[in-house]
């Protein structure tokens, strides 16, 4: 081997050698995902029950969530905002937060999303009386082939009127988001 071929094939080996230090240093300051995938149970089933479930529903994919500093300064709910599929470092959380949660309906839910750490989180909205419901939460991670607890069950009762309908769900959906972070 010539000299000059040498030096180009080890110049060429170091700079792979350090990218991938470099990349593996950055993979592992990255946010895991605990990916969550939803569905709801309606015990009620009125037209307001369904219309609820179809406009939460669309609320929690908007977007992937973090609990930060800056979110947790703002207040209730406490996460913020992140486009989906964003990478998010490790140092921009609060600890002991280290993942991004997302939010995806269980019909997405596949035997190929291996490596992702995913749950289930079934939303159950019971009747109380006519102007109150009941929306319980419960997750479950996969385990040894089965589902498994994986939070308690929080319960939250929500005053349904048509003339608040937007702001009640608002709340729902913000309620339902944050009870992923716990």
């Amino acid at each position: 081997m010539s000299s000059k071929l040498l030096v180009s094939f080890s110049f060429l080996f170091t700079a792979c050698l350090l990218t991938s230090c470099n990349t593996q240093k950055q993979d592992e300051d990255l946010a895991g995902v605990k990916h969550f995938y939803f569905e709801f149970v309606d015990e009620v089933q009125n037209e307001l029950t369904i219309e609820i479930i179809n406009k939460v529903s669309k609320n929690m994919v908007q977007y992937d969530y973090v609990i930060s500093e800056k979110s947790a300064a703002i207040g209730w709910p406490y996460y913020g905002n992140v486009e989906r599929g964003s990478k998010v470092l490790k140092t921009e959380m609060m600890p002991p937060h280290t993942n991004v949660n997302r939010l995806s309906p269980i019909s997405q839910l596949s035997t190929d999303n291996e490596g992702e750490h995913t749950l289930k989180l079934i939303c159950t909205i019971k009747p109380i009386n006519d102007s109150t419901i009941d929306v319980v939460k419960k997750s479950y991670s996969w385990h040894n082939n089965e589902w498994q607890s994986f939070s308690k069950e929080l319960n939250t009762e929500f005053k349904i009127e048509r003339l608040n309908q937007q702001e009640t769900i608002d709340k729902i959906s913000k309620t339902l988001i944050r009870y992923t972070f716990k």
